[in-house]
């Protein structure tokens, strides 16, 4: 498949005067640390009429909401609630504290990987309060807010230090002080530069595989011969003997506590040892926190009025099971991003989407441009970038924008920026060659502007031709398999890049969640190196997968002639999108409007969790949302269907509200509320064949088998099975029927 078929995967050149980046729109979401487009149609390879997409999205502002204590008169000096006292963030932080230490590939480091030690508290953001108050304490760190949630983090090595003289003054009582402890030995090999070198680097896999739930199966794969540390424990002598600041159980129960109601009108407080599994596993540490009087932490909890706070409330859900409740106005001037971020940003976003160019005129003259084309209704996208650069200009025609530098000026601002900011894709490749022409044809214009009719004049013109002639589609295939080094991927250039090549899908047949970042197959060694980046977020090692949630195909067109080979960075795990991959993208500020698309598709993946997608509202809800999401979306779709979304969210909230359809039975199985049926562990089915009379004919242990011994499709029996269609069998018409059929 040629290059212009795919739709400008890398930059192409164009002699009209709009060039537009052609994108997937079928069907269909970090912080500088933690941290996407559905396809109801596969990638856009297989379009007959390709529409770009980038759904643009409304500004997001976050607010804290917690109420002003109304104890605040009451408060004596030394408990002010300006002021955060030591051992309450050390109770604090051993229940909502992470330690982890993230390691991904790099090309830009000798050993070719990356170390990145990292401290953070995620709460609500009607915990926000909270989180500013721990970094006006510890004076260093940053928060990361966005509509339903608050992340502070501290990355630096000089910030950890911070971290690291504090829990040695105050220490942590919970399992966590042994995770504490392997992460200062890690920050204190990384301060001796003991990371940079072969040794070093195996002593800090070996300790981080003691910590937390271990290593990410990537990891464990690039070194299988690493033997974790030794966990350090304390005894229980020291527990025991332990004496534990009235602050430090306030901290404690504002992150772990729960208080409740009982019959007879007693107030009754309730620590929830049981969610802290393992890290409080010491008897010893329930007998010292059990023995403590609750009168004393109780006072300095309600006197000092902070600590994290408990919703119950549908509007309060978190965001990925809201989806998107609100309608908003479109506007992207403003998105809170800093100058850091924004470039990170927009250098992914131009590795997905950006066009060097360079055309040339029948006197030998070259002019050279930078074009982002997207579809009309991603105009804000291209001001929003036009307004950050505060270069270059937007124009567009009919269903066309596109954002364009090409001023000499604006292309030396341009040149420096990503000299400085290298692309991580081959179109590093094109600007490369780009620039080399700009610089060359400088040469030949002189200082008067004029070319001059030598020989050293036409050589340069001959070099700036060949440049011409080598770049975007005209790059051998090759030259674009030539390893790009020094990749360098952050969470706001991973944003960028799914802002303009990822896929959000929602599947009709079971409405299946799927997310697929695709590219030429010359750029798999960069979607491996997202996929260890992915694999390397805080919170992955604690699913405990036997195999990764993440993959990545290769396929080709055969249809086509002289296809290219395509390969496909995909997904379609709900327990990595719901505990890493959805708050990974939450944390960050998105541009496009595809953050719609994104919304949905969480929404969607909330619904399915909650056994709606198999009653018939909430059938009927998914059919809405898939009806107006991705390119059903666009202004310019013939069969764009208007739906009353306030209603829609209204209907969406409702049923959330709601009773979920799954309940738990006494065996520990499943039951589809609606139905009746108990879902099967490992997902079979046991089936009947059941003949025009009622009688079964023959029984099987799954949808597979049956599938198997009749002659078709999975899929196809599967359809039959719920739509209660009849099947052809030794030319007798049968029904197949669940085994517990009435």
């Amino acid at each position: 498949m040629s290059e212009n078929e795919m739709g400008c995967r890398g930059s192409k050149s164009d002699v009209s005067l709009i060039s537009v980046k052609e994108q997937r729109v079928d069907g269909h979401r970090c912080i500088n640390l933690m941290h996407l487009r559905y396809a109801l149609m596969g990638f856009e390879r297989n379009y007959q009429i390709r529409i770009p997409s980038n759904q643009l999205i409304t500004l997001r502002r976050s607010y804290s909401s917690l109420p002003k204590n109304p104890l605040s008169n009451l408060r004596q000096p030394h408990l002010s609630t300006d002021n955060i006292n030591p051992w309450f963030f050390t109770g604090f932080s051993d229940g909502e504290s992470n330690f982890t230490v993230r390691i991904f590939k790099s090309n830009s480091t000798k050993l070719g990987w990356t170390i990145q030690p990292v401290f953070q508290i995620g709460l609500h953001k009607k915990d926000l309060n909270l989180l500013e108050k721990i970094k006006t304490f510890l004076g260093v760190g940053t928060i990361y807010h966005k509509e339903e949630s608050s992340n502070y983090m501290i990355q630096s090595l000089r910030d950890l230090n911070v971290i690291i003289n504090h829990f040695n003054k105050y220490p942590l009582l919970t399992k966590k002080w042994e995770d504490f402890k392997l992460f200062s030995e890690i920050i204190t090999l990384i301060n001796q530069k003991e990371h940079l070198t072969l040794s070093g680097f195996h002593k800090i896999i070996s300790l981080r595989a003691s910590m937390n739930n271990g290593l990410s199966r990537t990891i464990k794969t690039a070194f299988p011969e690493n033997t974790p540390a030794i966990r350090p424990k304390r005894s229980d002598e020291d527990l025991l003997n332990s004496n534990i600041d009235p602050y430090w159980m306030a901290g404690f129960a504002s992150a772990e506590g729960c208080f409740t109601t009982v019959e007879g009108c007693f107030f009754n407080v309730n620590i929830c040892m049981i969610n802290l599994n393992a890290m409080t596993s010491s008897p010893s540490f329930h007998k010292v926190v059990n023995s403590f009087s609750p009168n004393i932490w109780m006072s300095r909890l309600l006197l000092m009025g902070i600590g994290k706070r408990y919703y119950s409330n549908s509007s309060s859900l978190p965001k990925a099971d809201q989806g998107l409740l609100q309608s908003k106005r479109d506007t992207r001037l403003s998105i809170p991003m800093s100058d850091l971020e924004f470039l990170e940003w927009f250098r992914g976003f131009v590795d997905a989407e950006g066009c060097f160019m360079i055309k040339e005129n029948l006197t030998n003259r070259y002019s050279f441009q930078f074009r982002i084309g997207l579809h009309k209704d991603d105009l804000a996208v291209l001001n929003f970038i036009q307004n950050r650069l505060k270069i270059g200009y937007v124009t567009g025609y009919s269903n066309v924008s596109a954002f364009i530098i090409q001023k000499a000026p604006e292309v030396k601002i341009l040149i420096d920026i990503f000299s400085k900011n290298l692309l991580n894709t081959k179109k590093r490749l094109d600007f490369e060659n780009w620039k080399l022409a700009y610089e060359l044809y400088i040469q030949v214009k002189g200082e008067n502007g004029r070319i001059e009719k030598d020989e050293a004049t036409t050589a340069l013109l001959v070099k700036i031709q060949r440049l011409k002639e080598g770049i975007n589609i005209g790059r051998s295939y090759l030259e674009q398999e030539s390893k790009i080094r020094d990749i360098k991927i952050t969470n706001y250039w991973l944003l960028g890049f799914i802002e303009g090549e990822g896929s959000f899908s929602v599947a009709s047949y079971k409405f299946r969640v799927r997310f697929g970042l695709g590219q030429l197959s010359y750029e798999k060694p960069l979607l491996e190196i997202i996929l260890s980046f992915l694999e390397s977020l805080p919170g992955y090692s604690n699913l405990n997968l036997t195999k990764s949630p993440l993959s990545i195909s290769n396929s080709q067109d055969k249809r086509r002639l002289n296809s290219k080979s395509f390969s496909e960075l995909y997904s379609d795990n709900a327990n990595f999108f719901r505990m890493i991959f959805i708050p990974f993208l939450e944390s960050l500020h998105w541009v496009s409007k595809k953050e719609k698309d994104f919304k949905d598709w969480c929404t969607v993946l909330t619904l399915k969790a909650q056994g709606h997608h198999l009653t018939p509202e909430g059938k009927e809800i998914i059919t809405k949302i898939l009806a107006q999401m991705n390119s059903k979306r666009l202004s310019t779709n013939p069969s764009r269907v208007i739906i009353d979304r306030v209603k829609l969210d209204n209907e969406i909230a409702k049923l959330l509200a709601g009773p979920a359809n799954f309940e738990i039975t006494a065996d520990g199985d499943i039951k589809n509320i609606y139905s009746g049926r108990t879902i099967p562990k490992g997902g079979k089915i046991e089936v009947v064949l059941v003949n025009e009379s009622g009688e079964i004919f023959k029984s099987f242990d799954s949808v597979k088998d049956c599938a198997l011994f009749i002659g078709v499709g999975l899929s196809a029996l599967y359809t039959k099975v719920n739509t209660d269609k009849s099947v052809n069998y030794d030319n007798k018409v049968y029904f197949i029927k669940r085994k517990d059929y009435k």
